[in-house]
C-alpha cells in the first residue's frame, strides 16, 4: 500500500495516499460488490491496520506522507526490467491509488495538490511518471481548473486514466478529455452489465 511492488503488468509498483472510495459500480454503499479493492479493504486492511482504513471502505482516510517517500525510490529510466522487459529502459510507473479512488469526494484539492502535484515536480518525483486511475473524471477535471486558479499547470508526469466497466461509464471518457493531462488512457475492466464493447466505443 506504500511504495509497493506489484503484478499489475502495466507499472512497476503502487502507492495509496488515500484508503477507500466513495463507491461506484463496483461497489454500492452498505451492500459491497466485485470490487476487489473493496473487498481486500473490509476483510484484510481494515483489520490489520484500522488507523489508516476505516471498517467500511466508503469511509475515504487521508494518509499524508506515502508519496513522498514513494518517490525515494530508483530511478529506473534506461535500466531493465526483468520480470517486465515491456518497460524496460522506461521511466518508473508508479501506480497511485490501486485500492481506491483518490478523487473521492472527502478528499480535498488541497491534499491532492500537497500530496500529488507538489511531489510530482519535486526533485524525486519528477524522476517517475504517476499514473492516476479513477471513476470520478469529472471531479478530476474540476480539480485541474481549480488547479489553474493556483497558477499550476497539470504535471506532464501524472497520467490521468479512467475506469470503462460498461456502455454507461462511456461518458467518464468526455470528462477525461477535459482534463489537460499530457497522457491520458482508459482502463477497460473488469467488464460488468453489456460487456458488448467496442474500439470505437472507448476510443471517445
Amino acid at each position: 500500500t506504500m511504495g509497493k511492488p506489484t503484478g499489475i503488468q502495466w507499472c512497476d509498483m503502487t502507492v495509496n495516499p488515500t484508503s477507500g472510495c466513495d463507491g461506484c459500480e463496483l461497489w454500492i454503499p452498505g451492500q459491497g460488490g466485485p470490487c476487489y479493492a473493496g473487498n481486500f479493504h473490509e476483510t484484510r486492511l481494515a483489520k490489520s491496520l484500522p488507523l489508516l482504513y476505516d471498517p467500511v471502505f466508503t469511509n475515504v482516510r487521508l494518509i499524508p506522507g506515502r508519496m513522498a517517500k514513494a518517490v525515494r525510490c530508483m530511478d529506473m529510466a534506461g535500466k531493465p526490467r526483468a520480470e517486465k522487459p515491456w518497460l524496460s529502459g522506461l521511466r518508473r510507473k508508479i501506480f497511485v491509488g490501486d485500492l481506491g479512488d483518490i478523487f473521492s469526494a472527502a478528499v480535498t484539492f488541497d491534499f491532492l495538490k500537497h500530496e500529488i502535484i507538489d511531489v510530482a515536480l519535486s526533485p524525486d518525483g519528477s524522476r517517475h511518471d504517476l499514473l492516476l486511475l479513477t471513476k470520478q473524471p469529472q471531479r478530476a477535471a474540476a480539480f485541474a481548473s481549480w488547479l489553474k486558479t493556483q497558477g499550476v499547470n497539470w504535471p506532464e508526469n501524472v497520467w490521468l486514466g479512467v475506469s470503462i466497466t460498461s456502455k454507461t461509464s462511456l461518458p467518464r471518457i468526455g470528462h477525461l478529455a477535459k482534463v489537460p493531462a499530457a497522457h491520458r488512457y482508459r482502463s477497460i475492466e473488469p467488464l460488468v452489465g453489456d460487456p458488448e464493447l467496442t474500439v470505437s466505443h472507448v476510443q471517445g
